[in-house]
């Protein structure tokens, strides 16, 4: 039976702007695991900091996906990083996602 480990966090794009992510399980994970990210539109803010009324449409385009391995020098181990890159396609509102990541293994 595989084990299902489940992480979220919250990420902003400018709006307008194009910004990379790297993603990673803590401990650096296994090349026999499966390793994922997807990401889900949460809200958005205007150039004066208020909230994007939920009506209005957001929309983030996934524009890169790579995958790396990586040393990380200062752990001593080697990490497995899924890296986003997200582009923000509004010119108006910075746009805020939650990023899904999951392991199974």
């Amino acid at each position: 039976m595989a084990n299902i480990d489940y992480i979220e966090g919250n990420y902003t794009v400018p709006r307008g702007q194009s910004m990379s992510f790297d993603f990673w399980w803590p401990g650096g994970g296994k090349t026999n695991e499966y390793f994922d990210v997807s990401i889900a539109v949460k809200t958005g803010k205007d150039q004066d900091g208020d909230i994007v009324p939920s009506i209005q449409q957001l929309h983030l385009r996934e524009i890169g996906r790579e995958m790396l391995r990586i040393f990380d020098e200062k752990t001593k181990q080697t990490r497995y990083t899924l890296r986003l890159t997200i582009q923000n396609e509004e010119p108006d509102f910075d746009v805020t996602f939650i990023a899904n990541h999951v392991r199974i293994y």
